[in-house]
């Protein structure tokens, strides 16, 4: 007789959740995406642009470019300006959203930051004192995907997990993840299949975070 292997379902890893649907929600998962059942999933908070906009009144010449989110970046402007001048150079004091002072930027090196990253480059008149460039993140769409270690727009963090198959290969796709308030066990949680041990028990700290909790059952 050949061998059945049944497919998960939603009890093999949710023991508890909140009645009348706290611990639910509805979400939308990305086209692309195609998500399991009791996979741990990922929300896009942000967005970041590739390009840093000019400063009204500069006079110097240089370019933002090569803009990329870092893991702890936040939404709101990032403001760069001019501290000192240097022939083919300079340097660049740099604000987060908060107005919180990170690390300097020199002009023609490239600029890595666990907030933002980029790249100032001399493009003839060099940078004067004041001249400013600025770095608007913005909210994300808010959808869900497989969560990804390596992303910086938000999804590199476990929010949810999927209550059903979602086969959003073609189109964004209707679904319902627990987001709050459950108690799981993590044995039959679907993860990426590059994740690592450490990079599980990140995620399901994450996910403590929100009330849903691990009570391995005996």
């Amino acid at each position: 007789m050949a061998a059945y292997t049944e497919p998960n379902n939603l009890k093999d890893f949710l023991v508890w959740e909140e009645e009348r649907g706290k611990s639910r929600e509805k979400i939308v998962v990305l086209t692309g995406e195609n998500i399991a059942l009791a996979e741990v999933m990922g929300k896009i908070t942000l967005s970041c642009p590739a390009t840093g906009t000019v400063g009204g009144g500069n006079t110097g010449a240089s370019t933002c470019g090569s803009v990329t989110a870092g893991p702890k970046a936040k939404i709101g402007t990032y403001t760069l300006t001019c501290i000192a001048e240097a022939t083919g150079a300079g340097t660049f004091a740099v604000a987060d959203p908060d107005g919180f002072a990170l690390a300097s930027a020199t002009v023609g090196t490239a600029y890595v930051n666990d907030h933002i990253n980029f790249t100032l480059t001399d493009a003839g008149e060099d940078s004067n004192l004041g001249d400013i460039y600025t770095i608007e993140i913005t909210a994300g769409s808010g959808k869900y995907v497989e969560v990804d270690a390596a992303a910086v727009d938000g999804s590199q963090n476990a929010a949810g997990i999927a209550i059903a198959n979602y086969n959003a290969t073609s189109a964004d796709t209707a679904g319902v993840a627990i987001v709050r308030d459950a108690i799981i066990t993590s044995s039959n949680l679907v993860w990426p299949s590059s994740a690592t041990a450490p990079e599980k028990a990140s995620w399901l700290a994450q996910l403590a975070e929100t009330g849903i909790i691990v009570r391995e059952e005996s």
